[in-house]
């Protein structure tokens, strides 16, 4: 995970790209699932179970130095400039609309990870990783606005069909 890390710091403006066409390409891809009516709810479902995967490898991958204590962060005021913990909860969220189109669940589902995650980062200090309010906020932040795409695309979709 150190290596991602260190990637991403001396590669910021380029992850930040890359973070921006992965999003609209999904964003394309949602339009075409909506689309393809129950196939491409399946197909979703399996993009949202994989993009859960991915979100649970990320955040619970152990750091190359564990902690020897409990530790959490109550600091939230840059939660909303943390772009790549609010796009990390923007895939599955948007996928998951797309497969069972219940947005209230969805979201609520969103922030019940999140949740998980950061309690199960605080518990356990041998993961080298520190829970974190502001990555709570940024990941609901990311499942609302997965949420609210999806829901935009299905309206579109839908009116101009």
């Amino acid at each position: 995970m150190l290596v991602i890390s260190t990637f991403i710091a001396e590669n910021f403006r380029l992850v930040q790209a890359a973070l921006l066409v992965a999003s609209l390409g999904c964003i394309v891809l949602v339009v075409v699932l909506v689309r393809s009516g129950r196939t491409g709810r399946r197909v979703a479902a399996v993009l949202a179970a994989v993009s859960v995967l991915c979100v649970l490898g990320l955040t619970l991958w152990p750091d190359t130095d564990p902690l020897g204590e409990i530790s959490c962060s109550v600091d939230a005021s840059y939660f909303y400039r943390d772009e790549r913990n609010i796009v990390l909860f923007f895939f599955p969220a948007l996928f998951s609309m797309v497969a069972m189109r219940r947005p209230l669940l969805v979201f609520a589902s969103g922030i019940a990870l999140s949740v998980l995650i950061e309690v199960v980062q605080a518990l356990t200090p041998a993961l080298g990783r520190i829970c974190d309010i502001g990555d709570l906020l940024a990941n609901t932040s990311g499942a609302a606005a997965g949420v609210l795409v999806a829901l935009l695309v299905a309206f579109g979709v839908r009116r101009w069909g």
